[in-house]
């Protein structure tokens, strides 16, 4: 068992909190599910597949109004992450701490939180972001910037495989 600590420390930005809100999304709200069942479901109740494979311009019309929808669903995501980043002072600016045995210890300018191993439900970690889920879809997030080198990195990433499962 691993006896040691790490510590991160870093800035927030909106560009971060827009990549843990993308992480935080179930699998079937992600781009590449909900385009492809957006485009299949128009082209369904509008020309319909025997038909399309037929005419294939006939298809045409599902998939203009199938774009227009994605256009104005991209527009609603972008302006609502820019007020949820907005309503969210406090992840504005400065976030430390450390990930060591007991758990996790957050600290930003407003608020300083524990979060033992026993209270956590799991975790995720991608090339540049880890996530310590606490409920379902919420998370404390690390991400790689805010780690001093990569040896800190992968303590973070050890700590989380011995203490916590992968979800």
């Amino acid at each position: 068992m691993s006896k040691a600590a790490v510590s991160f420390t870093g800035n927030l930005d909106e560009s971060q909190f827009n990549r843990v809100q993308m992480a935080l999304l179930p699998i079937w709200m992600r781009w590449y599910v909900f385009v492809p069942s957006c485009v299949i479901c128009f082209v369904q109740l509008g020309a319909g597949w025997e038909n399309v494979f037929q005419k294939p311009l006939s298809a045409m019309p599902d998939i203009l109004i199938s774009l227009s929808v994605l256009a104005v669903c991209a527009v609603i995501i972008k302006l609502g992450r820019r007020r949820a980043w907005k309503n969210y002072r406090q992840l504005h600016g400065s976030v430390s701490g450390q990930l060591g045995t007991n758990g996790l210890e957050w600290k930003t300018e407003a608020t300083t939180t524990s979060l033992p191993w026993a209270k956590t439900t799991g975790h995720r970690v991608s090339r540049d972001l880890a996530l310590l889920y606490y409920a379902p879809r919420c998370a404390f997030f690390l991400p790689r910037e805010f780690f001093a080198n990569e040896q800190d990195w992968l303590l973070l990433q050890q700590l989380l495989v011995e203490y916590s499962k992968p979800v």
